[in-house]
């Protein structure tokens, strides 16, 4: 058995004990039901998994401590949920992470850490939550992000540094903050940045150091929309 597809089903609850033989899982969908709590744990045997989806559900809490033992798994969805908090620590032991998505859920706090371990990663989603402080200094170990969503939270401040060491970011998408002034000098550096939101309230800082680096300087397409704002310092 490789996938097990139950999606959309109204299921309020679901035993995967059964699952803790079935070695060779790959795919797990869930997505779609009303499910209030899950518990994991017969995941650890499935050491071949490679997705699991759990969007749109019920979900408080979720303990990801057994996807630890997946060291294949490359996507993890828990959109459309109702989390206050979540453990990313087992995600350490996931190397082939390629895309989390974690948005539309109620998550005031979240610890990045363990992404540091995620150089695969391409596609994060924390957007529509209440984050009020991200500290994104882990993604600087992701080079081939592609796509970051943060917008719809409750920042008033963030610093985008880390960015600066992920050459292949394309999204990066900031809007329906609660920003106030943001320093836009890292994404100088992002050649292929090509989509960025940011609201138009936002005081827009950067250092004119960010125009020269010692070769002719292309501005990425993304930031194009945005130069007139910028307080040059």
């Amino acid at each position: 058995l490789e996938e097990v597809d139950l999606r959309y089903n109204q299921l309020r609850e679901v035993d995967l004990s059964p699952l803790a033989s079935c070695l060779q899982l790959r795919r797990l969908y869930l997505s779609g039901n009303q499910l209030q709590e899950l518990h994991l744990g017969s995941l650890a045997s499935c050491t071949q998994l490679e997705e699991v989806d759990l969007r749109y559900n019920q979900l408080r809490e979720v303990d990801l401590s057994p996807l630890a033992s997946c060291p294949r798994l490359g996507y993890i969805y828990l959109s459309g949920n109702q989390l206050r908090e979540v453990d990313l620590s087992p995600l350490a032991s996931c190397p082939r992470l390629h895309q989390l998505c974690l948005d539309d859920n109620q998550l005031r706090e979240v610890d990045l850490s363990p992404l540091a371990s995620c150089s695969e990663l391409s596609y994060l989603r924390l957007d529509d939550n209440q984050l009020q402080e991200l500290d994104l200094s882990p993604l600087a170990s992701c080079p081939r992000l592609n796509d970051l969503y943060l917008e719809g939270n409750q920042f008033r401040t963030i610093d985008l540094s880390p960015l600066t060491h992920c050459s292949w970011l394309v999204n990066l998408r900031l809007a329906g903050s609660q920003l106030e002034e943001l320093d836009v000098t890292p994404l100088f550096p992002l050649r292929l940045l090509e989509q960025v939101t940011i609201d138009k309230e936002v005081r827009l800082v950067a250092r004119r150091e960010a125009l020269s680096d010692g070769v002719h300087y292309v501005i990425p397409k993304g930031l194009r929309p945005y130069l007139e704002r910028i307080v040059w310092q």
